[in-house]
């Protein structure tokens, strides 16, 4: 089902730049930057809507479908939307 996580905040190395698709995102509590999660796009060969769209500076919410994989938790968004300031 989905999730939604509070005042997250994506690695600042990538904030400003655009998501694509199949590629790991390290993104971490803002009031505890050593909890970290994966953010994934997934389906490089069926984009979701969120692909080509700007990693988000600061705190956001983010809903999405969380799971886990190789031992480490994932949330993947797929709109957009699935990503907002708070």
């Amino acid at each position: 089902g989905l999730v939604r996580l509070t005042n997250a905040q994506c690695a600042a190395v990538d904030q400003g730049d655009t998501f694509a698709s199949g590629v790991n995102y390290t993104i971490n509590a803002a009031t505890t930057p050593s909890d970290t999660l994966v953010l994934r796009i997934n389906n490089p060969n069926n984009e979701p809507p969120i692909v080509g769209t700007q990693i988000p500076f600061g705190t956001v919410d983010i809903v999405g479908i969380m799971s886990t994989f190789s031992g480490a938790y994932q949330i993947f968004p797929f709109e957009p939307a699935d990503i907002e300031t708070p």
